[in-house]
Formats: structure tokens, sequence, C-alpha cells
């Protein structure tokens, strides 16, 4: 599937560089902590809501932290 990917146009850094070695290996340990993560969505939820974007439930909870 990651051929597939890379032979098109979904062919991208993180699916040439980091796919394999960090997700299909399943290490998970590329160094983005976290909360780093967890900021990058905050960010993105803020951005949604002050644009009037849509978002699911799912992904609105997500943003809230596991204390919500």
């Amino acid at each position: 599937m990651l051929e597939v990917i890379n032979g098109s146009t979904g062919r991208n850094h993180a699916t040439e560089v980091k796919m394999e070695k960090f997700v299909l290996s399943r290490a998970f340990d590329s160094g983005f902590s976290l909360p780093l993560v967890v900021k990058d969505l905050r960010t993105a939820l803020d951005l949604a809501h002050a644009t009037g974007t849509p978002m699911s439930r799912r992904t609105s909870r997500a943003g809230r932290g596991p204390s919500s």
C-alpha cells in the first residue's frame, strides 16, 4: 500500500521517510512528543471553531484531553 501511495500524488515526506520506519514498524518513536500532538490538535480545533469549520464530535473530544 505504501508503494501505491508513494507512486501517486499522495506521496509526501511522512510517507517517504517516516511511515515505514515509525508507523508500520509499530515503533512510534519519531521524537514528536504527545504534548506537541495535543498542542497541534488544540490549535487546529481553535482555528476550526474560529472559522466555523465543522469538526466531528470525536475530534472535538480528543482536543480536550483525557480529563474530559
